[in-house]
């Protein structure tokens, strides 16, 4: 009996073929678009009493990816053994099995590529809503709860989409990405070094920004997603159709110069 390890190299035993690297293709591909990053992914982040700490970034999305890997991979496919008596039969099943992990990671990722962006709109709206960072001019807001209600929450789905060509959905659950950070070792790390462990809103936000950039790799041949700007086009968008009178806004848009008409 041999035992086959998820190493995803090709295998031989007695020169014959016993895996087939192609069957997780599209697991490969999302590590090679964090391979093939040529900047040095070192990236730093800050705690609340200034506290910097620099992370590896890349082998943060590789950890990530291991994880979503051993997710999809039944632990009777993990533990698999090649009886030497059927040989053939065994590794002709196997290699059927990684084919379905690999569409399973595949379909995965096409989700988390809607649900991701989506989870950190969601996210914003609800900072906003408890007041996390919000700039409502006082003078004309007095004795007005801030408050993005269920209508106004579809309005910046929809703009946010046109402005930023994505595909969204405002009822996304939370991403898998940010559920997986949570323990990987040098995520772990990291916040403890920030200083922030304690502080549920500021590490669930270091979290998110880890996911930022994982997102962005991992989509490294399609359009990279500046996050910031979304985040800030949100806010905006909640500012300039709740604050009152409308002649109190004072400063131009930068963002959805036209579409912002309707508001």
């Amino acid at each position: 009996m041999k035992n086959i390890l998820i190493n995803f190299a090709i295998k031989k035993q007695n020169t014959e073929t016993i895996f087939d690297n192609d069957n997780l293709k599209n697991y490969v591909k999302l590590l090679n678009n964090i391979k093939d990053i040529k900047n040095t992914p070192l990236i730093d982040f800050s705690g609340s009493n200034g506290e910097k700490v620099s992370v590896n970034i890349a082998e943060i999305s590789r950890d990530l990816l291991s994880k979503i890997l051993k997710l999809y991979t039944p632990t009777k496919i993990s533990s698999c053994n090649i009886s030497t008596e059927n040989k053939e039969k065994s590794i002709k099943l196997l290699n059927k099995a990684y084919k379905k992990i690999d569409k399973d990671i595949l379909d995965w990722w096409k989700n988390e590529r809607i649900i991701f962006p989506s989870s950190i709109i969601s996210r914003r709206i609800d900072n906003l809503n408890l007041n996390k960072d919000v700039n409502i001019n006082k003078e004309n807001y007095i004795d007005k709860k801030f408050f993005i209600d269920k209508k106004l929450k579809e309005i910046i789905f929809i703009l946010i989409s046109k402005e930023f060509n994505l595909h969204l959905d405002k009822k996304a659950a939370q991403s898998t990405m940010i559920q997986h950070l949570q323990d990987i070792p040098e995520v772990v790390k990291a916040i403890d070094e920030l200083g922030i462990s304690e502080d549920p809103h500021l590490k669930y936000e270091t979290y998110c920004l880890m996911a930022e950039y994982i997102y962005n790799f991992l989509s490294v041949n399609k359009n990279e997603v500046d996050f910031s700007k979304i985040k800030e086009a949100v806010k905006e968008i909640a500012e300039r159709k709740l604050a009152t009178p409308k002649d109190g806004l004072t400063q131009p848009s930068p963002y959805f110069t036209n579409t912002l008409a309707f508001l």
